[in-house]
């Protein structure tokens, strides 16, 4: 039984996470501003405080926390957020708990979009080089950030693709549009589309614990061009499609910068996690909306 504290526990894939740590007998604690339970630790990130007793013997720490990437437009002030909340989090977590010799191992949410774009249909490896763009760096940032806990303990980086959830998340979004057949492909619609299941994500983490994993890990099924997985959320809702594709340059117009997350995709490679032994449940897209939708 090891000690597990989580920061960001209390989103979409914290309880997952937590939730079946708990039933391998693990001691799970939440960080959070509000502590209402006997597993939850206080803690402020905006003041820089923290319940350092109780964050005494961890053995594994996790961080998810970050803004999401697609809820608001990237002003500037959104961009200072998206960094202090990725970047700003493990800086402070580490100084928190650099000291902890009980500390074994470090697991830092990271994204999968960290590629270069022009990179179009070559599979993405987690040794290949980071892209220019503004996603690749802020990513490259939010991992430099977390190895700054390598000195003393494993540090485990899961490129997390868009999660698969049909009560939170992206699909939260799209379902709407697919169940009344107004779904349409973005752009040219050959761009790749990274996706996981939201049961894959919080295996992956208690597999990266268990396994002891160091390193930048892609966590993604296989990836779909966003024509195809537009094609398959519609089939699943027992629609075709039957809009034209939506024009880039109005994308461009509506979300400004932020379009290159529907626009612009890498193919990522998910076979150094399967090498490592891991299983992923819902590979493919059609097990995952069989799955989520029946």
């Amino acid at each position: 039984m090891a000690k597990i504290v989580i920061a960001g526990g209390t989103g979409m894939i914290g309880q997952r996470i937590e939730k079946l740590l708990l039933a391998k007998n693990h001691e799970v604690f939440i960080l959070t501003r509000s502590p209402k339970k006997a597993n939850h630790i206080a803690w402020d990130l905006e003041n820089k405080t923290i319940d350092t007793l109780k964050i005494e013997g961890t053995n594994y720490l996790i961080n998810l926390c970050g803004e999401n990437i697609g809820s608001k437009r990237w002003t500037k002030k959104r961009k200072v957020e998206l960094h202090d909340s990725r970047i700003g989090t493990n800086t402070f977590l580490y100084e928190k708990f650099k000291g902890l010799k009980s500390l074994n191992q470090f697991l830092s949410a990271s994204g999968i979009n960290c590629y270069p774009l022009d990179s179009i249909d070559t599979p993405q490896l987690e040794k290949d080089a980071y892209g220019s763009d503004y996603l690749s760096q802020l990513v490259r940032a939010w991992e430099e950030s977390a190895d700054l806990f390598s000195d003393d303990a494993l540090v485990a980086k899961i490129r997390i693709s868009m999660v698969l959830d049909k009560e939170d998340g992206a699909l939260q979004k799209l379902l709407p549009l697919a169940k009344w057949g107004v779904l349409s492909p973005m752009g040219n619609g050959k761009q790749w589309m990274n996706w996981v299941h939201i049961e894959d994500v919080s295996s992956a983490y208690v597999f990266a614990i268990e396994n002891n994993l160091d390193g930048a890990f892609n966590l993604t099924g296989q990836p779909e061009k966003n024509t195809d997985f537009t094609k398959a959320l519609l089939k699943s809702q027992g629609r075709r499609l039957i809009f034209p594709k939506i024009p880039s340059f109005v994308l461009k117009m509506i979300l400004g910068e932020q379009a290159t997350i529907v626009l612009d995709g890498v193919k990522g490679d998910n076979s150094k996690l399967k090498n490592l032994g891991f299983t992923y449940k819902f590979e493919t897209i059609e097990s995952a909306f069989t799955d989520l939708f029946g």
